[in-house]
């Protein structure tokens, strides 16, 4: 069954009180999340290529929730490869998604695809990542 996932108060990619942020609503179904979006011009670095430092943050952040939702707790990031195949103009509309693909203890490790939200065969950027599940640590969303 599918689960929308709460939004932070600040939150850069979810808060829908940020007036510079993206807004999304992410979902979590059979653990997988996933958001489908199209990026306005003004996250452009080039003309008419959306930054790579905004393909990369929509990827930590459905690594950053699969985690969440498999630990049941807060995650932070420790290391992430992007490897970007393809130039994303805007106003593409795309799906984003993120999943655990192991871990042990207090790590794991997830894996996300950024991809055309109508033809899954024109992908954009993948990327992994490690998670930490920090023990003496409580971190808020709100």
């Amino acid at each position: 069954m599918r689960k929308e996932l709460p939004h932070g108060e600040v939150c850069f990619v979810c808060s829908l009180n940020n007036p510079y942020g993206l807004k999304l609503t992410l979902w979590e179904e059979n653990g997988k999340v996933y958001t489908e979006t199209k990026i306005s011009k003004y996250y452009s670095g080039y003309k008419g290529v959306i930054h790579g430092g905004i393909i990369s943050t929509l990827l930590d952040e459905v690594m950053f929730w699969a985690c969440y939702v498999k630990a049941q707790r807060s995650v932070l990031t420790v290391d992430m490869r992007v490897r970007f195949r393809k130039i994303l103009k805007p106003s593409v509309v795309i799906r984003v998604e993120g999943w655990v693909v192991g871990g042990k203890r207090n790590i794991l490790k997830a894996k996300g695809i950024l991809k055309d939200s109508k033809d899954s065969s024109i992908i954009y950027a993948e990327a992994e990542g490690t998670y930490i599940i920090p023990h003496n640590l409580k971190l808020e969303f709100r």
